[in-house]
């Protein structure tokens, strides 16, 4: 893999790309090489996609629980939390509800940018 993230495969999409390449692979439609090249197939297309046509900016605030640094990804664990998207109302969550940012640095253009996903869930 190159300088790809894997992060984007947790998402609804990446998910359903899985579940799907995973069902062709125990039928024997494609080989188990050529599900994990599509992967990162889809690595690459999802993290150029988000970083050329994805400008929004979010603003939030919250209470930070837990930081980590690891390889350049930062995984944040927030308790509640109030996000605000350019141009969107601000959406609210509960203090009992936790989300998980994971941030990794992407580089286009010459400069750094962070390119990050949202995970809420009850545990982190």
């Amino acid at each position: 893999m190159g300088n790809e993230y894997e992060v984007y495969r947790t998402t609804t999409l990446g998910l359903a790309l899985q579940e799907t390449l995973d069902e062709f692979i125990q039928s024997n439609q494609i080989s188990d090489k050529w599900g994990k090249r599509m992967f990162q197939e889809y690595d690459k297309s999802i993290s150029k996609i988000f970083s050329s046509k994805v400008n929004n900016k979010i603003t939030f605030k919250s209470k930070l629980d837990t930081y980590r640094n690891c390889d350049n990804v930062w995984t944040l664990l927030f308790q509640g939390i109030e996000i605000t998207i350019q141009n969107s109302p601000a959406i609210k969550l509960e203090s009992n509800q936790n989300v998980k940012i994971v941030a990794c640095e992407a580089k286009s253009d010459k400069k750094v940018k962070l390119s990050f996903t949202i995970f809420n869930s009850d545990v982190y």
